[in-house]
């Protein structure tokens, strides 16, 4: 008996779903709202091959209104779940156009939690605007890269292993190369050395915490393995001209 209610409930959901799914339809069809596929493919096509120019002449063509309705309560909510469908359809965009996954998914992440504290509607048309810009921008400059596919293995793993010792044999062994030729490698395409490489990605990381967090300097150096605060600031000193201090006052 109660196999059978199931099945009934089941069967009525479903039929209700159909229902409202074909009274959807039929009010498009009689206003002449359509969902605008080409549309969209375009902007995700421009993303794809980092085409900003093309990307910003098809966002000045919006699509058709009064579809696409994720909210019937709030027309802010709504608007909010839209742009929520757009970065997340624009991360995988950029993926497909070369970005690596962790830098795509990162940017998506901050760009959701920075929209939910958004509260007007035409605002968020821009501020969506604006990250399709800023994914199409990153998979142009990852296309441009001038370096071989093991240069840039290498410099990813570097770019994911801040917080770590990173050292060249950890990179070698990583990427299947001899540590020797890996840094010969590296040295000829980037022009400079491996090791000096690691310091200055560290460093920038470490600009980056002097001037968006509250860590102590200690906290920062142990972070991002340094020796030691002298250690620390001498390397900081050779990439900045100042001080870790003198930065974080300054900027």
């Amino acid at each position: 008996m109660l196999e059978k209610t199931k099945k009934n409930t089941n069967l009525e959901y479903r039929t209700g779903i159909e229902k409202a799914i074909s009274a959807q339809l039929s009010f498009q069809r009689q206003n002449h709202f359509f969902h605008s596929d080409l549309h969209e493919k375009r902007i995700m096509h421009a993303i794809k091959e980092g085409n900003t120019d093309d990307l910003i002449a098809y966002l000045k063509h919006p699509s058709p209104k009064g579809i696409g309705t994720l909210s019937k309560t709030s027309a802010l909510r709504n608007k909010k779940n839209l742009a929520i469908c757009g970065i997340t359809l624009a991360t995988r965009a950029a993926i497909d156009g070369g970005l690596q996954l962790e830098q795509a998914y990162t940017m998506s992440d901050l760009y959701i939690q920075n929209l939910e504290s958004l509260s007007e509607l035409d605002v968020i048309d821009q501020f969506l605007h604006a990250a399709f810009c800023e994914f199409a921008q990153e998979v142009h400059f990852q296309k441009q890269s001038k370096y071989s596919k093991v240069v840039t293995s290498c410099q990813y793993y570097i770019s994911q292993h801040l917080y770590d010792k990173c050292t060249i044999s950890d990179i070698a062994k990583t990427i299947r190369l001899n540590p020797i030729y890996l840094c010969q490698l590296f040295k000829k395409e980037v022009g400079i050395p491996l090791r000096t490489y690691i310091q200055q990605k560290k460093i920038e990381e470490a600009k980056r915490l002097l001037t968006s967090t509250s860590y102590s300097l200690t906290d920062i150096w142990t972070y991002l393995h340094f020796t030691d605060q002298s250690h620390f600031t001498k390397v900081f000193k050779k990439f900045a001209g100042i001080t870790p201090k003198q930065y974080r006052n300054t900027y």
